[in-house]
């Protein structure tokens, strides 16, 4: 009898093992950030996109959801430079993509191609995934379990042979629609923060994203002197409804209530380095590059 029970024990604990819950990647009221890193100045970063789920469409009888993205903007003209900001005024559509949450298969298709294989996840260490970026192959080198922030485990499939990997209902290291993908200039892509309900499930650079704010690149609000020693004089066209300080990884180091067209705040304390001034301004956001000097 005490051999019958534990034959019995070993087939359940096998069968629960087998039987994981799946964490889908396609669903709603998630964003996922993804940077293209400049090639010449690793560290600017020269485009940006956040991606979520919005809508349906049915393509040669198969049902697909929609993928859009807002693009990002910045204070800094012409470069990125953290932190910087969603643009939700419009979205864009990037591909249409479906999910079989029983063979744990995830599809997409852009406009007038064939439907590809995207990532699937109930493939094990020594099987092939094929990368339909370019059209060739990796082999998975090992399985493990990844811990997201909010303490909740999923599955991530390392990449033989490269640093790359990719996470159950999260995505790629490379970039969400994928593994390693190079731009036509030699820079490449990385998914730094996904953000479930708006908060913080997987990345370490979150905090550098400005969430749904319009950052103005125009005139109307102004900095001196820069580089700063002890005072920086911040003046604006209307009243500034707040002044924050953060420091080159987006923590925040000052946070000032204003109703004055113009502000003074001593920089002596700060030690010398780069930091980032956003300022509110009506329904405006103004982020501004300055640096402290002794």
């Amino acid at each position: 009898m005490k051999k019958l029970f534990t034959i019995i024990t070993l087939v359940l604990i096998t069968v629960n093992s087998y039987s994981q819950a799946y964490h889908p990647l396609i669903r709603t009221n998630t964003f996922w950030d993804e940077v293209t890193n400049d090639p010449l100045t690793p560290s600017y970063i020269s485009g940006a996109k956040r991606y979520f789920f919005q809508g349906d469409t049915t393509i040669d009888n198969l049902d697909y959801k929609i993928l859009r993205y807002y693009t990002f903007i910045s204070g800094v003209p012409n470069v990125f430079y953290y932190p910087i900001a969603a643009d939700t005024s419009s979205s864009n559509i990037e591909a249409f993509m479906r999910e079989d949450t029983t063979e744990r298969r995830v599809y997409r298709r852009y406009n007038n191609q064939n439907e590809e294989l995207l990532y699937d996840f109930s493939l094990n260490a020594g099987d092939t995934v094929v990368d339909s970026n370019i059209s060739g192959f990796y082999i998975i080198d090992s399985i493990g379990d990844f811990e997201l922030l909010n303490g909740e485990k999923r599955k991530i499939f390392y990449l033989e042979n490269t640093w790359q990997y990719y996470i159950e209902g999260i995505g790629g290291s490379s970039g969400f629609m994928g593994f390693l993908i190079f731009t036509f200039k030699g820079g490449s892509y990385e998914l730094i923060c996904v953000k479930d309900d708006n908060e913080p499930v997987y990345g370490t650079y979150c905090y550098y994203f400005l969430q749904d704010k319009k950052v103005s690149s125009g005139q109307g609000f102004q900095i001196a002197p820069n580089p700063a020693n002890n005072k920086l004089n911040i003046l604006s066209d209307h009243d500034i409804e707040e002044i924050s300080i953060f420091n080159v990884r987006g923590e925040v180091i000052l946070i000032l209530s204003s109703n004055n067209i113009q502000e003074t705040i001593d920089v002596s304390v700060l030690p010398p380095g780069y930091y980032f001034i956003r300022a509110i301004v009506k329904d405006e956001v103004f982020v501004r590059k300055f640096v402290v000097v002794r």
